[in-house]
């Protein structure tokens, strides 16, 4: 089953192939297979705006639905009720390139009483920028560019039970930040 962000003009895009068959759920782990990806990041190799992102790290995350609250302005559409532990997948990539990413094997702990039903599995991905500087003709020094974080997340709109979850294909497609 194919994941992916959603494509983004100032953030990456990352592009996932989870092997269903081989997701497995323990009384105590979730084990989850990524066969292959990919990683892009946005930009012009030949200048503009942009950087460079270095130790992109991956963590799958286990998530249920959250009650919305009253008053909330932008409720989130889910919490995480597991994770696994963060796997590096990209040391560096410059803008405007896209990379593969290998095969990737995650474990999370099962919570108690989860219905894999209401679960679905989201994939988060964090790492560094270091900003595009652009070279000033004439000077020859001048300080490194401060590194600035990022984080992306790739939503399924399958649930544990590898079943697609109409309803929240259903909002992913009108908007996928609404149910990601």
């Amino acid at each position: 089953m194919n994941i992916s962000s959603d494509r983004s003009d100032y953030t990456p895009t990352a592009r996932l192939a989870v092997a269903l068959a081989s997701l497995s759920m323990s009384r105590e782990t979730i084990d989850i297979v990524i066969d292959s990806g990919s990683l892009a990041v946005p930009g012009d190799v030949a200048g503009g705006e942009g950087g460079n992102l270095v130790n992109v790290y991956l963590t799958a995350l286990v998530v249920a639905p959250v009650q919305r609250r009253k008053n909330e302005a932008l409720p989130n559409p889910w919490e995480a009720v597991a994770e696994s532990d963060s796997q590096l997948v990209v040391s560096n990539i410059p803008r405007g390139e896209r990379r593969a990413i290998g095969a990737v094997h995650l474990r999370v702990r099962r919570p108690q009483g989860l219905d894999p039903a209401e679960a679905w599995l989201v994939f988060r991905l964090t790492g560094d920028v270091i900003p595009h500087v652009a070279k000033v003709v004439g000077q020859s020094t001048r300080r490194p560019p401060q590194t600035e974080q990022f984080r992306v997340y790739a939503c399924a709109d399958w649930n544990l039970t590898t079943r697609i979850d109409r309803r929240r294909a259903k909002v992913m497609n009108a908007s996928y930040l609404k149910a990601c």
